[in-house]
């Protein structure tokens, strides 16, 4: 998000301007040394991928003994959970921010875009790293489709609430939406993880924007089913 649409963000909306302050100050339930680890071993994860990354690497990137890093991660499929665990918490401060928000669509367009424009730089390519491993091992796919399935969840909720429909409604009308939402930010983050990954980091920008616009031709299907839904009575 650029300063001018911040500003103007800002002044029309301001009780939803909270969520510029908080996506990057997340409240999370791990404890801080754990976050602390997982944040200075993403780098490893992101250059020597999740195979060529001993634990080894990852206790020095830490700078932790071998023996004391096992206590906090005993496997690489726990800190894939621990990184799946906190990716879910940061996006569950979003979706209470837009279902706080008096202005539910205004607040999750802004959280796509925010996503889209703003990208977290590690984020790329440790879920392609992660996609990766799900297409190798049965318990990191099942890891991944619990979360799809929660932030789908979510999304509906949020729908629900833009359409002023009960939530029953909401998911025979509107789960296609939320998966469609869903593939296009996975498919955007892990694309550009896999050409960072090859030294190319400038992103696609064209890309993003079609994304952008693809999303916003979704939502406007949702908000346009509002007026219709007031007048009938709520599931």
């Amino acid at each position: 998000m650029n300063v001018h649409s911040q500003i103007t963000w800002r002044t029309e909306f301001p009780d939803s301007a909270r969520i510029l302050d908080t996506m990057s100050t997340h409240s999370l339930r791990a404890e801080p040394r754990t976050i602390e680890i997982l944040e200075s071993i993403k780098a490893v994860f992101a250059s020597k991928g999740f195979e060529g990354a001993s634990m080894q690497d990852l206790s020095r990137a830490a700078g932790m003994s071998a023996g004391n890093f096992y206590r906090y991660f005993p496997s690489k499929n726990a800190i894939i959970e621990a990184m799946v665990q906190r990716d879910l918490e940061e996006v569950q401060v979003e979706f209470t921010l837009i279902m706080q928000s008096p202005y539910p669509l205004e607040t999750f367009r802004e959280v796509i875009r925010h996503r889209i424009e703003m990208p977290h730089e590690d984020h790329g390519p440790i879920w392609a790293e992660i996609e990766a491993n799900a297409a190798r091992r049965p318990e990191i796919a099942s890891l991944m489709h619990r979360m799809e399935a929660e932030i789908t969840s979510n999304l509906v909720a949020v729908f629900a609430r833009i359409a002023g429909i009960g939530a029953d409604n909401a998911e025979r009308r509107f789960s296609a939406h939320a998966r469609l939402i869903l593939m296009l930010i996975q498919g955007l983050t892990i694309r550009s993880g896999c050409f960072a990954a090859s030294g190319i980091r400038e992103p696609d920008r064209d890309l993003a924007a079609l994304v952008m616009t693809t999303i916003e031709r979704t939502l406007a299907d949702i908000a346009a089913f509002a007026p219709i839904a007031a007048q009938q009575p709520k599931v």
